[in-house]
């Protein structure tokens, strides 16, 4: 593929809609609305979510796992949610003593050409790079729904969200590894993207399969996102 030009992206949301079933528990949905589910608000929900995670505890789990896993959902609402742009977004979580891998996909109006899109989507070319960097890793990733598309591990600065799960407020330019996925569904003329952000790289390669196959249950639909 060729490099993508200078161009404007409007981010406007899609018209459309996706669902993403998550496929094991592993995956810790965090709904943006709480309007017809049985949870008045974020807090409420981080207590109930953090019983689903500490549930897969080891023997040696500490004895505030609890705890620590609510207030680590409570910390993601306050970080990450209406933050990070996105529409669907997700805690990846096997392992509860450890942190978290957040996950995100964001459904986009379908502008410029596809291969632009895929690039600046992916985090391939996102007209922010800077001399001396390493240049991203991209694959050719493709899903049964989505069809082709782009996969992309890069580094780089991710802001204040570097501190997230670690336990400070960390380093306000803290070095991430960011793994992107990018694709275009035509018939529903919207550009969908899924991305995870972390400074542990050990990590994110380890959750890498998971995220493969995460990203391969993504279906579009001709719903509109509520």
């Amino acid at each position: 593929m060729t490099a993508a030009g200078p161009l404007t992206w409007s981010q406007r949301p899609a018209d459309h809609w996706a669902t993403a079933e998550a496929p094991s528990d592993a995956w810790i949905p965090l709904p943006l609305d709480f309007d017809g589910t049985p949870w008045p608000d974020a807090t409420t929900y981080a207590a109930w979510a953090a019983e689903t995670v500490a549930a897969r505890h080891p023997a040696d789990a500490p004895s505030d796992l609890h705890d620590r896993c609510e207030q680590t959902i409570v910390s993601a609402y306050e970080t990450l949610v209406g933050t990070v742009p996105a529409h669907l977004h997700f805690l990846y979580w096997p392992d509860p003593v450890k942190p978290p891998l957040p996950v995100f996909v964001a459904l986009w109006q379908a502008e410029h050409s596809t291969e632009d899109a895929l690039l600046y989507y992916s985090g391939a070319r996102t007209g922010e790079e800077t001399e001396g960097a390493e240049p991203p890793i991209l694959e050719i990733f493709i899903s049964d729904h989505l069809g082709e598309g782009l996969r992309v591990l890069r580094f780089g600065s991710f802001g204040s969200f570097g501190s997230f799960g670690e336990g400070s407020a960390g380093s306000s330019e803290a070095l991430l590894a960011t793994l992107g996925y990018a694709w275009r569904a035509e018939a529903h003329a919207m550009d969908v993207q899924m991305f995870a952000f972390t400074p542990d790289l050990g990590l994110l390669y380890a959750a890498l399969a998971d995220l493969d196959a995460f990203a391969r249950v993504i279906v579009p639909t001709p719903d509109p996102g509520t």
